[in-house]
């Protein structure tokens, strides 16, 4: 299973990173599902604890704009297709329960360089509270119709406001 690849401390702030996901390269539909399963680790040092999150980071190597919906699970939504890439986005029912947000990234809130682009999105209000696993699980869901080349890859970063200690 994909694990974190980083955690930063920022005052009460922690960002998280998760694995990067290299996209298909055949066209999405708008509702497929981009890459699989996104891991987010480490969430709150000492494995339990409530926080906020108020941000969030789309780090994209390169130049296609899409619409993107981050779906925020905090267990494994395991009888959902998400290990279904470019296909269409079938949430199981008894998987509803585990959503706990959603963060739509979209063409306002991208910041374009010469072969690559970042998505941010700030002042997000989602109350999460950690489990003894520690993690948060994201679903990548396209909500335009990207086509991405062999060599793109995407990452997403959550940026947690911690619950005063």
């Amino acid at each position: 299973m994909p694990k974190t690849s980083g955690v930063k401390k920022f005052s009460n702030t922690v960002v998280v990173n998760s694995d990067e996901r290299a996209p298909s390269t055949t066209a999405y539909a708008a509702g497929d599902v981009i890459g699989n399963l996104l891991t987010f680790s480490d969430i709150m040092p000492g494995d339990f604890g409530g926080g906020t999150l108020v941000g969030a980071e789309l780090i994209d190597t390169s130049t296609v704009i899409a619409s993107i919906d981050l779906l925020l699970f905090d267990s494994i939504p395991d009888s959902t297709n998400y290990d279904s890439d470019n296909a269409a986005l079938d949430i199981a029912d008894t998987d509803l329960a585990r959503a706990i947000g959603v963060i739509s990234f979209s063409s306002s809130d991208v910041k374009q360089f010469a072969d690559n682009q970042i998505y941010f999105v700030s002042g997000g209000s989602q109350g999460i509270y950690m489990n003894d696993d520690n993690e948060l699980y994201g679903v990548m869901v396209a909500r335009s119709t990207p086509t991405y080349a062999p060599s793109n890859v995407l990452m997403v970063k959550l940026h947690i406001q911690r619950d005063a200690e």
